[in-house]
């Protein structure tokens, strides 16, 4: 009878092959290692119930290849594990992937370098005892005994069914990253509906110019990853805008945010009438680039990012709305992009020549690389300023703030280009600059680097600088706007709101324009700010803590 017992415990074990459990249970135990607190030991229950589902058919008809399939399919997500571990510190999600393969892609070498870790190492161990033990498989023997079959059988078909009939199949009995597949797959498909059904909406909108027939510029120029929190303007340590804090002549916004931690839905929001709140879908939602050109503007968007991303992204369909496009760089595809030096001072150039064009209004966006990582690669020789002797992480910070020293001076003098031209030819000139969500370099003990977070994005990633700047004669023509700039930069404010403010700043008149979400307006309303998945700024992200009925 003990001997029996024995047997039947052996071909249990013969049935959860060694391969398979060393491709589930290694990239668990990094997570252990990385952040116990997010690893979710319901996962290895869910695979033990998928595996012998797997298994069965090989011990039934001895079939090498019934077992290399799943053996595969384990190891290519048990590396996918891995590297989200080590590199975003978290497991696998919708937005890590869209951190991976957002519209500015890393290089494979670039990305690594930028998140080097030992833990890195692991990899081709993982990988060397995986085939091993594969191998080692494949040895195995046909089982005579069906008692473990059925019962291991009856267990996964009882557990699945059970899910299944309760409309929970994919959430609760599947591992995490079939569900975080669907949901990038549908993000996917989405864009590509996006991109089928792109359309500007001028017949749709009634927009009117207050302003009078004196020339008029409006520029919006959209900064990449650049954190208030790294800027000497708003009080860091070390001095990275010299040249905007000696300016006398801007608004400096202190309490703004981003609603998103990515570009395209942090761009797409901020220039168009759909919100966090209304959640009007994105297509459907008129953009300032559509006021402008109702209010008879020419269009323009200079733009020193990648034309073409990880599908020819989202925010290029939106610059395609404008009249006038010009990419600057000489690189149209976002992964070579990144690990190029493509310095921002490219837009001078194309934006001074629109400057000079004989169009009485003129609408101008301008969106930079910013502070986007590569840092290194973000400023030239001139602004390697900051250095240390320290390590790793500190030359990586030191990087960034020399790359934040470089777009004070970018962002200055595109200022100055504005200012110059604007008391030459005597115009209503108007600029708002912002970055479109902040940035993680290394300010905590989680070492959070990039667009890194989980369960709460932190502040860096959120707080980002926005400024505004008017000219001479905007002051003369709207006094009272004007002064409500200066007056409002204490106020709270969420850049999904931009699309009203930015038509308050043109003096444009719309059955669109909400008054009360313009922070130009005398009646702006402060309220609680909502970002990325419906969290709470004030409750949630500055107070470090879910509220209870998101846990």
């Amino acid at each position: 009878m003990k001997n029996k017992t024995l047997e039947i415990l052996k071909d249990f074990k013969s049935i959860f092959c060694n391969s398979f459990l060393w491709n589930i249970g290694f990239p668990f135990l990094i997570g252990l290692m990385v952040n116990y607190t997010l690893s979710d030991a319901r996962q290895l229950i869910i695979y033990l119930i998928w595996i012998p589902i797997f298994s069965i058919p090989y011990f039934i008809f001895s079939k090498r290849f019934l077992l290399f399939l799943p053996w595969f399919v384990t190891l290519m997500f048990g590396l996918l594990d891995i590297f989200h571990w080590v590199s975003i510190k978290a497991p696998v999600s919708k937005y890590s992937l869209f951190v991976l393969f957002e519209t500015t892609i890393h290089e494979a070498k670039g990305f690594i370098n930028l998140k080097w870790s030992y833990l890195y190492l692991l990899i081709p161990i993982y990988l060397f005892l995986s085939f091993y033990l594969f191998y080692k498989d494949l040895k195995k023997k046909y089982l005579a005994n069906k008692t473990p079959i059925i019962l291991l059988l009856l267990v996964s078909i009882v557990f699945l069914g059970e899910n299944l009939y309760h409309n929970r199949f994919i959430r609760k009995a599947t591992p995490t990253v079939f569900s975080v597949m669907k949901s990038f797959n549908a993000e996917i498909k989405e864009y590509i509906r996006i991109a089928g059904n792109m359309e500007s909406y001028l017949g749709e909108i009634n927009a009117k110019s207050l302003a009078l027939d004196n020339e008029q510029v409006t520029v919006i120029v959209i900064g990449e990853s650049t954190t208030r929190n790294k800027m000497s303007l708003y009080g860091y340590g070390k001095e990275t805008n010299p040249l905007l804090k000696k300016r006398e002549d801007i608004a400096v916004f202190t309490d703004v945010i981003s609603p998103f931690t990515h570009t395209q839905a942090a761009v797409r929001t901020c220039l168009t009438y759909s919100n966090i709140e209304n959640k009007i879908e994105y297509t459907k939602a008129q953009s300032i680039i559509d006021i402008a050109r109702a209010s008879d503007y020419e269009t323009y968007w200079i733009s020193n990012q990648a034309a073409i991303g990880v599908w020819d992204n989202l925010v290029a369909l939106l610059a395609k709305t404008s009249q006038n496009i010009s990419f600057v760089n000489d690189i149209v595809n976002s992964r070579a992009l990144i690990e190029t030096a493509n310095y921002d001072e490219n837009v001078f150039s194309p934006f001074a020549k629109i400057l000079k064009e004989k169009n009485d209004k003129k609408f101008i966006i301008i969106h930079l690389l910013g502070t986007h990582t590569t840092y290194a690669k973000r400023y030239p020789e001139a602004f390697n300023v900051f250095k240390t002797e320290g390590d790793y992480y500190e030359k990586i910070k030191v990087h960034y703030n020399n790359a934040v020293l470089y777009n004070d001076f970018v962002v200055n003098s595109i200022i100055d280009t504005l200012a110059k031209y604007s008391k030459l030819n005597n115009s209503i000139s108007n600029l708002v600059y912002f970055s479109d969500h902040g940035e993680n370099v290394y300010d905590d003990e989680r070492k959070l680097i990039g667009h890194d977070w989980w369960g709460l994005p932190t502040n860096h990633l959120l707080e980002i600088p926005f400024i505004a700047w008017t000219s001479p004669n905007y002051k003369k023509q709207f006094p009272k706007t004007d002064s409500l700039i200066y007056s409002n930069t204490h106020k709270s404010f969420c850049t999904d709101n931009l699309f009203h403010s930015a038509i308050e700043l043109m003096q444009i008149k719309s059955d669109l324009f909400i008054d009360s979400l313009s922070i130009f307006n005398e009646i702006y309303t402060e309220k609680e700010r909502f970002i990325v998945k419906g969290l709470s700024y004030e409750n949630e992200v500055l107070k470090g803590k879910l509220q209870d009925n998101k846990e």
